[in-house]
């Protein structure tokens, strides 16, 4: 008896909860989420969310996740990642798998990984068969907004002056924006401090630390 081992694509024990309104803050990214939120968990097929590292690909494949109420623990098994250390082989496995299954797979890649994934005749042939989404680097105003959004979803309002003050000091993608501001509502509620350039310090240090 041939034992089948469940391989798990990605680890996202890690990550922090995800939902598409913090990443839907133009027209580009609102049509993004249209286009993802039309594709079904099942039957079998291909999304392909391509864009540089940091844009957001793991945010939107998270969100698509949870809005489908995938179990967590499958989480791992429709996600392949090019970013961590998955070749075109690899991801050729992960295809059949997911086709066996009968499920969707959305594989995040940046131009130049997808290049190196498209070398095996199967996998191009496949990616260039399923759905197809090119994310663009996120701009100072995308990124505020997610920022404003997040903060304000747990009752803290800053001033635009202080959006863009802290904006300007972070990592350049809505991952780190996200947890920049979980770490400031989390500092503002356990040390009962008010938004001000103390504060937006304290999480600056905690992140590069």
């Amino acid at each position: 008896m041939v034992m089948k081992a469940k391989q798990a694509f990605m680890d996202f024990s890690h990550r922090l909860p995800m939902d598409f309104s913090s990443f839907a803050t133009d027209i580009t990214t609102l049509a993004l989420v249209r286009q993802l939120r039309a594709q079904p968990t099942k039957p079998f097929g291909l999304i392909h969310l391509e864009g540089c590292h940091g844009c957001g690909k793991t945010h939107l494949a998270t969100a698509w996740l949870r809005e489908n109420n995938v179990p967590l623990e499958d989480w791992g098994n429709m996600v392949f990642d090019a970013g961590q250390g998955g070749g075109p082989e690899q991801l050729f496995h992960a295809i059949n798998r997911a086709w066996q299954a009968e499920h969707r797979m959305v594989v995040l890649s940046t131009p130049a990984q997808s290049e190196i994934l498209s070398k095996l005749p199967d996998v191009r042939s496949r990616l260039a068969a399923g759905i197809f989404l090119s994310i663009p680097d996120p701009g100072d105003e995308v990124l505020t907004t997610i920022l404003e959004r997040h903060l304000l979803a747990h009752g803290i309002k800053l001033t635009r002056e202080d959006l863009q003050f802290f904006i300007h000091r972070l990592p350049r993608s809505p991952q780190d924006v996200i947890h920049a501001a979980e770490l400031m509502k989390n500092i503002m509620f356990e040390q009962k401090m008010t938004a001000s350039k103390k504060l937006f310090h304290l999480v600056l240090e905690e992140i590069v630390s």
